[in-house]
């Protein structure tokens, strides 16, 4: 087992069903209010794991529409997957 995704500079962009950028997953192992000084999401800890940094980045709705890689509700590959990728994740989650 290798180092998570999160170590090796991967995000995960969150959005809802309506297309509209919610965040990402937050990349600290203690996520909430105050543990981090540097954490610029907007509510830190309201919602667990959710770094709202939405004054930071802004995603175009067609990438949040029809985004490279999708993983849920299926997982569904766009563009061709980097061999390390390939065999980090999308192997893992088919799994």
């Amino acid at each position: 087992m290798g180092c998570p995704v999160s170590e090796r500079g991967a995000d995960v962009f969150l959005a809802d069903p309506q297309g509209n950028y919610l965040g990402r997953a937050c990349p600290w192992k203690r996520c909430g209010p105050g543990i981090r000084a540097s954490c610029d999401a907007l509510h830190c800890g309201r919602r667990p794991y959710l770094h709202d940094d939405l004054r930071t980045i802004q995603l175009d709705k067609t990438l949040i529409a029809v985004p490279p890689i999708e993983l849920w509700p299926q997982m569904v590959t766009r563009i061709s997957v980097p061999e390390d990728l390939q065999q980090g994740l999308i192997v893992s989650l088919q799994g």
